[in-house]
């Protein structure tokens, strides 16, 4: 695997996971012990697990999602200061439908 952290049984972790991990090392929290974000964590992993992506597609210097309850969502924030979307990344006509249809 060519990840720096990985799951348990050595997996390419999920955004949620990679997040929740790196976290809990930076702020030193150690394994098993609960932590406020643990609520927030499992709510955002249920959500995720029920609204799976079905499109992948380019946004501005970054990588976009839709979920198949058609919510559209940017991998990373924003990387302008103004918000605004600009340069041909930003199109959504490169989008790729990760299900057949």
């Amino acid at each position: 695997m060519n990840s720096v952290i990985n799951g348990k049984s050595g997996e390419l972790p999920d955004l949620i996971a990679f997040l929740n991990t790196t976290y809990r090392k930076e702020i030193k929290i150690p394994e098993g012990v609960q932590d406020p974000s643990d609520t927030f964590i499992k709510w955002a992993k249920d959500y995720l697990a029920q609204y799976r992506p079905s499109e992948v597609f380019a946004v501005d210097h970054n990588y976009g999602v839709q979920l198949n309850n058609g919510q559209r969502i940017q991998i990373s924030p924003s990387g302008s200061l103004d918000g605004a979307v600009a340069g041909k990344m930003a199109s959504a006509d490169s989008s790729v439908s990760i299900f057949s249809k």
